[in-house]
């Protein structure tokens, strides 16, 4: 079982790891979900974290948050924001984009009422190493007012451990 870290902040944190429950239990995957912030950060430096999910600019901890980076097979990123990290750039993890961006590794293709069109631009390797090529793929929203940031990381995370 592996450990997914999500630092976002407080306003999405909840609503991240409510959709990501529901999916998880969907599908039937067993991973730790542990959610990050400046309480808790110094607490799980050391934890080797599979993915690390960053849908926030990090202000403060930057040292800490580097190291949790260095030690993540994955960094899933918004790419519409500044994460005011630049170790991204420089690290030999996989990373995987999310956003409107069209430069991103997954983006949004529309937004309906109660599903979502996900394009996957480039190809994504999953936990059991097989190939996610680049494709459209519907989604259910949990909830109507789901953010489509949310919706783009929590089908990532999905689809990364989907087996």
């Amino acid at each position: 079982m592996s450990f997914i870290g999500i630092i976002a902040d407080k306003k999405n944190e909840s609503d991240i790891a409510s959709c990501l429950n529901y999916n998880f239990s969907k599908k039937n995957i067993k991973e730790n979900v542990i959610i990050i912030n400046n309480k808790n950060i110094n607490n799980i430096k050391n934890i080797k974290f599979d993915s690390l999910l960053i849908n926030k600019k990090v202000t403060g901890k930057t040292d800490v948050v580097k190291k949790l980076l260095s030690n993540s097979n994955n960094l899933i990123v918004n790419s519409d924001i500044d994460t005011g990290l630049d170790i991204i750039e420089k690290t030999d993890s996989n990373i995987i984009t999310y956003g409107f961006n069209p430069k991103s590794t997954v983006t949004a293709s529309s937004l309906e009422n109660d599903d979502a069109l996900i394009c996957i631009q480039r190809n994504i390797t999953n936990s059991n190493n097989n190939i996610l090529e680049p494709q459209e793929i519907k989604v259910e929203k949990v909830n109507k007012s789901t953010n489509p940031y949310i919706i783009m990381s929590v089908e990532i995370l999905t689809l990364l451990y989907d087996t």
